[in-house]
């Protein structure tokens, strides 16, 4: 049995589905009559639009900024399963509208990409994320099985009867949609959770877990976080001697922490 012991004081993870700004912004709503004459005109007004900030998760990939001549500037990698905040237009009685720019080139290799405009609160600083790598509204956990030999299995659908088709490995970091179990369709999908994760191999995938193997708690994320960091050939070999000697500790001291 593995044994696992929380923090007492762990942050609560968000899980808004929007929060709004105080920008206005028109778009067309609400019909009203006026009498002229002895007239009916029919008259459009104008419902108020806001400039508001989805909770999303970023899986993968880098921030980027756009430069003068409207290209992406990439600036550092960034960290699976940080929290954002993506930029978007919404009123009370719509989707949100995401503010996205699509096919822009990017300087370090001249390819086009989608790119979607978010806010880092760590950092206090916006940036863009490409496409494949943000899940939008949604918030972050990690799959975890507290008893030794078993695994979260990938399901197509949130049915007890549907075949996984996919195991999980303890510390895969997603991203938990934030919206309600479909129970008109299925009787049992509030026992499941609607994730998405990124894969080097195979990209972006996107599933539902039962519920008793998705862990919210922050610690585990913070750990599997720099489980990820250390493992990754790609950003290990960019890091100094001393930046990865700190990593490797921290990953250590916070296991020795959890598991003691």
């Amino acid at each position: 049995m593995k044994k696992f012991l929380p923090l007492a004081a762990a942050c609560a993870l968000a899980c808004i589905a929007f929060t709004g700004c105080g920008k206005k912004e028109e778009t067309t709503a609400a019909t009203s009559s006026q009498q002229t004459g002895g007239e009916v005109l029919q008259v459009q007004e104008a419902a108020p639009k806001y400039t508001v900030t989805i909770d999303s998760v970023l899986l993968d990939g880098s921030y980027w900024t756009l430069n003068e001549e409207g290209q992406m500037d990439w600036v550092q990698y960034s960290v699976p399963g940080v929290s954002v905040q993506a930029f978007a237009s919404a009123s009370p009685d719509t989707n949100p509208d995401y503010e996205m720019l699509k096919d822009v080139v990017r300087t370090t290799d001249g390819a086009k990409r989608n790119f979607y405009h978010v806010y880092i609160p760590e950092m206090r600083e916006d940036y863009w994320v490409q496409e494949y790598s943000i899940a939008l509204n949604a918030h972050p956990a990690t799959i975890y099985c507290e008893e030794d030999g078993k695994c979260a299995s990938l399901y197509k659908v949130p049915d007890l009867a549907a075949t996984g088709y996919r195991n999980l490995d303890d510390f895969t970091i997603v991203a938990c949609f934030n919206e309600e179990p479909d129970l008109a369709t299925y009787d049992y999908a509030d026992k499941f959770t609607h994730i998405q994760f990124y894969d080097k191999k195979d990209g972006t995938i996107t599933g539902y877990v039962r519920n008793s193997y998705v862990d919210q708690r922050p610690e585990l994320l913070a750990y599997s976080q720099m489980d990820k960091k250390c493992n990754d050939k790609d950003q290990v070999k960019n890091y100094d001697v001393a930046v990865l000697e700190e990593l490797y500790d921290s990953r250590g001291n916070l296991a020795n922490y959890m598991w003691r």
